[in-house]
C-alpha cells in the first residue's frame, strides 16, 4: 500500500504543496520518500525564506527533515540517501561539515550534491530530498 501525506511540521502548508501536485511524504513498503525540503515557511498567502546564510538555511531544513522523520515514527538513523541542491556549492561545502555532519552523527546516508541555477522562491539557496528505511 502507498500512503501520501503532508504533515503539519511548521513548514509549508499542505495546501501550498498540493497546489504544486506534491505530497511531502510518500511511504511504500519499508521505504519513505521525502519531497524536496527547502528553507521556506508559509501558506496560501505566500511563503518566505528562513535564514540568510547557507548555514541558517541548512539548519532550518534539517529541523524540518527531523520533524518529517518523526511524523513517520523514524529518526535520523533511518536515513538511507539524500540529495542536496545548492545555488552556491562553495558555500554548501563550507557549511556542510559544521552543520550537516554533526546532525547526521554516525549514521551516514548516501549523498549527492548538485549545484543549480536557482529555485522557485527568491533567496532560496538549497533544497534537500531524502529517502529513509522503515524496517
Amino acid at each position: 500500500m502507498i500512503t501520501r501525506k503532508s504533515p503539519d511540521v511548521d513548514y509549508v502548508s499542505k495546501e501550498v504543496l498540493e497546489s504544486f501536485g506534491i505530497a511531502q511524504v510518500v511511504r511504500y513498503k519499508d521505504t519513505v520518500y521525502f519531497s524536496g525540503v527547502a528553507p521556506v515557511q508559509g501558506g496560501e498567502s505566500g511563503v518566505s525564506i528562513v535564514g540568510e546564510t547557507m548555514a541558517e538555511q541548512l539548519q532550518f531544513t534539517l529541523r524540518v527533515i527531523d520533524d518529517l522523520l518523526k511524523s513517520e515514527g523514524l529518526d535520523r538513523s533511518r536515513l538511507l540517501y539524500w540529495d542536496f541542491y545548492a545555488t552556491d556549492m562553495a558555500a554548501m561545502v563550507e557549511a556542510f561539515p559544521k552543520t550537516v555532519v554533526p546532525w547526521v552523527g554516525k549514521h551516514l546516508p548516501a549523498n549527492t550534491m548538485v549545484e543549480v541555477k536557482g529555485f522557485v522562491v527568491p533567496g532560496q539557496m538549497l533544497e534537500v530530498t531524502a529517502i529513509a528505511a522503515i524496517g
